[in-house]
């Protein structure tokens, strides 16, 4: 298997992956749990996929964090944290679009695009200051 040492790109890989899986996960049970794995992970693969070595797997890390950012916001009692998930998966969509442009990844662009655009229209919605 993958480690961090032997094939970095690779573990990095599978962590994001990992991340997709626990996402999807918490739509179906342990919502909570899964949904702090998705990030753990994301935030794993996010060691690995930096800008100046991967950009486009960066902002594709990006944009699934901030995905999970968005469902975990779905799952918070506290406005407050509601409030602070959005604005961290706003972030990460624009971060994201800093690589995916409509140049570089038009399908990725269109896909992050749209996720910011829900996740501002959610903060809005649920009354939170505007991502910094």
């Amino acid at each position: 298997f993958y480690t961090p040492d032997v094939a970095p790109l690779d573990y990095a890989a599978t962590q994001n992956n990992l991340g997709i899986a626990y996402r999807q996960l918490s739509e179906h049970e342990d919502p909570v749990g899964n949904i702090e794995r998705a990030l753990q992970a994301f935030r794993e693969a996010l060691r690995f996929r930096t800008p100046e070595r991967t950009p486009l797997f960066y902002a594709e890390a990006q944009h699934e964090i901030g995905r999970a950012y968005q469902r975990r916001a779905e799952l918070q009692a506290d406005p407050a944290r509601r409030c602070a998930d959005l604005q961290a998966a706003v972030r990460a969509f624009r971060e994201a679009l800093r690589f995916r442009t409509p140049e570089a990844t038009p399908r990725g662009h269109e896909e992050t695009r749209k996720a910011l655009e829900e996740a501002e229209e959610a903060l809005r919605g649920a009354g939170c200051p505007e991502a910094g």
